[in-house]
Protein backbone atom coordinates (compact mmCIF):
# COMPACT_ATOMS: atom_id res chain seq x y z
CA UNK A 1 0.00 0.00 0.00
CA UNK A 2 2.63 2.48 0.87
CA UNK A 3 4.32 1.65 -2.48
CA UNK A 4 1.43 2.27 -4.20
CA UNK A 5 0.90 5.76 -2.27
CA UNK A 6 4.32 6.47 -3.52
CA UNK A 7 3.78 5.74 -7.03
CA UNK A 8 0.47 8.22 -6.84
CA UNK A 9 2.75 10.95 -5.26
CA UNK A 10 4.71 10.83 -8.10
CA UNK A 11 2.18 11.52 -10.75
CA UNK A 12 0.23 14.31 -9.29
CA UNK A 13 2.01 17.54 -7.75
CA UNK A 14 0.30 19.64 -4.80
CA UNK A 15 -0.29 23.31 -5.71
CA UNK A 16 2.90 24.02 -3.36
CA UNK A 17 4.71 21.63 -4.86
CA UNK A 18 3.89 23.00 -8.46
CA UNK A 19 5.00 26.03 -8.00
CA UNK A 20 8.04 25.24 -6.30
CA UNK A 21 8.69 23.42 -9.21
CA UNK A 22 8.21 25.98 -11.90
CA UNK A 23 9.39 28.88 -9.85
CA UNK A 24 6.44 30.74 -9.03
CA UNK A 25 4.20 31.54 -6.03
CA UNK A 26 1.75 29.44 -5.22
CA UNK A 27 -1.15 32.24 -5.49
CA UNK A 28 -0.02 32.95 -8.75
CA UNK A 29 -0.84 28.91 -9.24
CA UNK A 30 -4.25 29.07 -8.36
CA UNK A 31 -4.85 31.96 -9.73
CA UNK A 32 -4.04 30.37 -13.00
CA UNK A 33 -5.90 26.99 -12.32
CA UNK A 34 -8.88 29.54 -11.28
CA UNK A 35 -8.46 31.24 -14.68
CA UNK A 36 -8.28 27.83 -16.49
CA UNK A 37 -5.04 28.40 -17.51
CA UNK A 38 -3.62 24.64 -15.66
CA UNK A 39 -6.36 21.88 -15.56
CA UNK A 40 -6.47 20.11 -12.00
CA UNK A 41 -7.96 17.24 -10.31
CA UNK A 42 -10.04 17.90 -7.27
CA UNK A 43 -11.61 15.72 -4.88
CA UNK A 44 -13.72 18.04 -2.44
CA UNK A 45 -11.40 20.62 -1.48
CA UNK A 46 -8.35 18.65 -2.23
CA UNK A 47 -6.55 19.98 -5.37
CA UNK A 48 -3.75 17.68 -7.60
CA UNK A 49 -1.97 18.55 -11.54
CA UNK A 50 -1.27 15.46 -13.03
CA UNK A 51 2.68 14.87 -14.16
CA UNK A 52 1.42 15.23 -17.49
CA UNK A 53 -0.05 18.71 -16.85
CA UNK A 54 3.05 19.61 -14.86
CA UNK A 55 5.03 18.51 -18.33
CA UNK A 56 2.61 20.30 -20.11
CA UNK A 57 2.83 23.67 -18.96
CA UNK A 58 6.40 23.49 -18.27
CA UNK A 59 6.34 23.50 -22.55
CA UNK A 60 3.94 25.35 -23.13
CA UNK A 61 3.39 27.83 -20.00
CA UNK A 62 6.36 30.26 -20.55
CA UNK A 63 3.74 31.85 -23.05
CA UNK A 64 0.94 32.10 -20.73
Amino acid sequence: MEAQKRTQEARHFTVAKFAERIVAHPVTCRRWIREGRIKVLRLGRLVRITAEEVERFEKEGASL
